[in-house]
Order: structure tokens, then sequence, then C-alpha cells
């Protein structure tokens, strides 16, 4: 059971650093997205396209899960397999 969780755990891990290849080159590209999760501490998303999820940084005041957001790719950690967005709705900020 120990060894099913771990492979679960790797398999997810290779995953996003996958997602975070694709997006690597792109940042400050703007993408349509929806919101895919909304917590105290964090407000996530998936783009249209590509189908890549990530955590919105900056924005996320008022939104609910569903929500249709344009979003500015922020940075993507390969290593990590972290992606962050911002709101894309006004001007980028620095």
């Amino acid at each position: 059971v120990e060894r099913e969780g771990e492979a679960r755990r790797i398999e997810r891990l290779v995953g996003k650093q996958a997602s975070a290849a694709v997006l690597a080159g792109r940042v400050g590209e703007r993408f349509a997205a929806v919101v895919t999760g909304v917590k105290q501490t964090a407000t996530y998303v998936r783009l249209v396209r590509p189908p890549v999820d990530g955590r919105l940084v900056r924005g996320e005041d008022g939104l609910d899960v569903g929500d249709a957001v344009a979003v500015r790719l922020l940075e993507t950690d390969v290593a990590d397999g972290f992606i962050d967005f911002e709101r894309a709705d006004g001007p980028p900020r620095p």
C-alpha cells in the first residue's frame, strides 16, 4: 500500500513537471481559464488550451469554482511542478 501511494505521488509530480515544462517559455502570455478550486489560502485554475492546472496568485478575490477568467502566466518551476498565474483583466503588474 505504501508503494502504491508513493507511485501515485511520483506520477502526479511528473505530470505537474511536464505541464510546467510545456509553459516554461510562455511567461507573460494570456490564457482563457476556468476556476477549479477555491480555498482560503489558494485559488486554482485550469487553462482551456493547453489543459494545464496552476495557482492563481494575484487577482483571485471574488472568484468561484466554474468561473471563466483570463489569466497571465507569471512563472513556472519545472523542478517542483509549480505554475503561477495572475488575473489578466487589466494591465500586467510589476
